[in-house]
């Protein structure tokens, strides 16, 4: 019951953070999409941690780490230089030209139908793989912690998680649309705390049961 608790206020507490930091209707699309560009940099680095780490990979990449060892991190490692290219390569040029997205700056150097293509791609991309899993795990976790409490929603255990699933879906695309990039940077700070204590929990949890590094190790 308290772990149902700490949900709800959860929630409660990202939909406030929302609705206060709300976009005015006359907003600009810098305002909306880059805050008016004031965000500082331990926000953004916060948000930037928090959009990538979720339930993905607390649930499925340690699974798979569990199961294949090392190899699992290999994502990761080859994310770095992904990541050194964007901030000394692309962020310059970004920022240097005074774009708002990616698919402008494309639309603006190689033509209105690349960047629509590259539009479509990445929706179909982000929205079946990194957005699905990420729904999927939050879900999954969901059902597994709270089964017995969303029962009324259904016996079945594909019917909980698909609805809990478009739950939400629809709960993050709601403060995001009402917030825009505001929102969703002061959002991830919340869910950035949440996401770290959790991730000590569970490494010091594990620990105990092992019994200590070198039982880890092997």
């Amino acid at each position: 019951m308290l772990d149902l608790g700490i949900v709800i206020v959860y929630f409660v507490s990202i939909f406030l953070v929302a609705i206060a930091g709300r976009v005015k209707e006359d907003a600009t699309v810098e305002e909306y999409f880059l805050s008016s560009r004031n965000l500082r940099w331990p926000s953004i680095a916060l948000s930037s941690i928090a959009t990538n780490i979720n339930g993905y990979q607390f649930l499925g990449m340690m699974g798979s780490a569990y199961l294949y060892g090392l190899a699992q991190a290999s994502l990761e490692i080859n994310a770095v230089q992904g990541i050194l290219m964007a901030a000394f390569i692309f962020v310059p040029l970004f920022l240097k030209e005074r774009v708002i997205t990616v698919t402008q700056y494309i639309r603006k150097r190689l033509g209105q139908t690349v960047g629509l293509l590259y539009s479509l791609a990445n929706l179909l991309i982000f929205s079946t793989i990194t957005l699905g899993a990420a729904l999927f795990w939050g879900a999954y976790a969901a059902d597994l912690v709270f089964a017995d409490f969303l029962a009324f929603i259904s016996p079945d255990r594909i019917t909980r998680i698909s609805v809990i699933i478009i739950g939400l879906g629809i709960f993050s695309a709601t403060y995001t649309y009402l917030g825009g990039l505001n929102a969703v940077v002061k959002t991830d700070i919340i869910q950035f705390t949440i996401l770290l204590t959790g991730g000590f929990v569970v490494l010091f949890v594990a620990l105990r049961h092992f019994g200590c590094w070198s039982q880890l190790y092997e």
